[in-house]
């Protein structure tokens, strides 16, 4: 007997949803997202899974849905999921350079439930219930607590860190009453740290060759994590009142930590808790991601310090203010070059976008420096000769928006043919094939420099039309405490 499938979002289907509470956790740009999260790590009326390892879940559910039809089974489901989100149970299983599996004193331990217990009691949650995300996500994060060894609480709020902002949309039809944390930062370093560490990312997950093809995307990446979410997330908040979106500081979580972990707390609706003094993930001291140079726990100067510069010019800082002037007087950001926003700035905004960034300067330098043709060339032949990142088991190459467009999850017709032939012919035709794509990139470098014209043109456009959306920002210096504060 088929279970049925539902294939709209369900309010009322599940028992569980009187129960908990959804709230998530998303950001604009590079903003502290697992930073907040650590520090409410261990909370009794809180239920989380540590990291985002559940950001692909809604397309995942997707995919499944097409692929399997009316034979989608929970039991199918759970197999699915405990195959591509493997790092739920270990987390050493996918690298996914969140640090967790480097915690503790010694930074030598990771976090690790029993599987055979989990999927014994995600399939009891399961069981008799339509098939539908909604259940399924609500049973995941029930099942992991219990799996864990969370202690349990009837009024709990489930604190889903889907990162991002993407797939908001989706989690908003399922929960059309939800709480929306949105981390932000300073524009300035929000942007250079987001091009930072999309090019760190690009050099862990991804083939050389591949991570020299795909540099140009970068500098758009940051640009759309900065200006598109912010207007995604206002239509988000527009089309759906129910749901209570709160924008919270990175600074805030460094400069008034407790005071803002307190709003945070009050804010969602339940009281303090002295877990939330120490940054942890499982209960273990939680020392970064990777892409910290030197391993901190909890307040980390040097995200405050202005290392933006070394990626942005005056110029950079002029338009990313300008474009961003609203979210600067929103969070309390003083602007250092955009200071007033009188007609003779914007003249000054719109030429400013037409002219390249100190990023795009390089990039194009790159394109043309053959010393860089050299060294793909290389990279070719050793890949040639040497196994490469396989790129079909991970969601990140099929659904993250910066890798989705190319396709990297397929296979390309010239692995398959070293595959077939590894001798030096086949190797010979798959460095020339490589190449030649490397070529196109190089050429199409002044491209990228038109989509992102086009981007901030955009933003700018929606921004002096007056449809540019503010947030409620927090302010942890007003906040009282939440012990009279009633739980949900």
């Amino acid at each position: 007997m088929k279970t049925a499938i539902s294939r709209t979002p369900q309010h009322r289907s599940d028992p569980r949803a009187g129960f908990l509470k959804m709230a998530a956790l998303t950001c604009v740009g590079r903003a502290g997202t697992k930073l907040v999260q650590s520090y409410l790590d261990g909370h009794p009326n809180l239920r989380m899974i540590p990291g985002y390892p559940l950001m692909y879940l809604y397309p995942h559910w997707e995919t499944w849905r097409r692929e399997y039809g009316n034979r989608l089974t929970w039991h199918r489901v759970i197999d699915l999921f405990c195959e591509k989100h493997a790092s739920v149970i270990d987390t050493r299983r996918l690298n996914d350079l969140l640090g967790l599996d480097r915690l503790g004193p010694t930074r030598q331990d990771f976090l690790a439930i029993n599987e055979s217990g989990f999927r014994k009691r995600l399939l009891e949650i399961l069981s008799g219930s339509p098939i539908c995300r909604k259940t399924f996500l609500l049973a995941v994060h029930e099942a992991y607590a219990e799996s864990a060894g969370a202690p349990c609480d009837r009024h709990t709020v489930v604190l889903y860190h889907i990162h991002e902002p993407d797939f908001v949309r989706d989690l908003v039809d399922d929960f059309p009453e939800m709480k929306l944390i949105v981390m932000v930062r300073e524009p300035k370093a929000s942007f250079a740290s987001t091009k930072v560490a999309e090019d760190f990312v690009d050099q862990a997950k991804l083939n050389p060759t591949d991570c020299m093809i795909l540099s140009g995307k970068n500098v758009v990446q940051a640009c759309y994590y900065q200006q598109k979410v912010m207007e995604s997330l206002g239509d988000i908040v527009r089309d759906h009142p129910g749901v209570d979106l709160l924008a919270v500081r990175h600074d805030d979580l460094h400069l008034r930590r407790d005071q803002t972990l307190t709003a945070i707390l009050r804010w969602l609706g339940i009281p303090e808790h002295p877990a939330m003094r120490v940054s942890t993930f499982g209960g273990k001291l939680w020392w970064g991601d990777a892409t910290n140079r030197t391993p901190v726990n909890g307040y980390n100067a040097d995200a405050l310090s202005d290392k933006w510069r070394k990626t942005l010019s005056c110029g950079d800082g002029f338009l990313i203010e300008g474009l961003q002037y609203e979210l600067c007087r929103a969070a309390g950001y003083e602007p250092a070059y955009y200071r007033k926003d009188d007609r003779h700035n914007r003249i000054r905004l719109i030429l400013r976008v037409l002219l390249p960034m100190r990023e795009e300067w390089r990039l194009l330098g790159r394109a043309l420096d053959p010393r860089q043709h050299m060294a793909f060339i290389w990279h070719a032949w050793a890949e040639s000769a040497s196994s490469r990142i396989d790129y079909s088991w991970s969601a990140t190459y099929r659904y993250k928006r910066a890798y989705q467009r190319w396709g990297l999850w397929r296979r390309r017709w010239e692995e398959g043919l070293l595959s077939a032939s590894p001798k030096r012919p086949a190797r010979i035709v798959f460095v020339i094939v490589r190449y030649l794509r490397f070529l196109g990139a190089a050429l199409r470098a002044p491209l990228w420099v038109l989509h992102r014209y086009r981007m901030n043109l955009g933003t700018l456009r929606y921004r002096l039309t007056g449809k540019s959306y503010c947030p409620l920002v927090l302010r942890p210096e007003t906040v009282e405490s939440v012990e009279q504060v009633p739980i949900f």
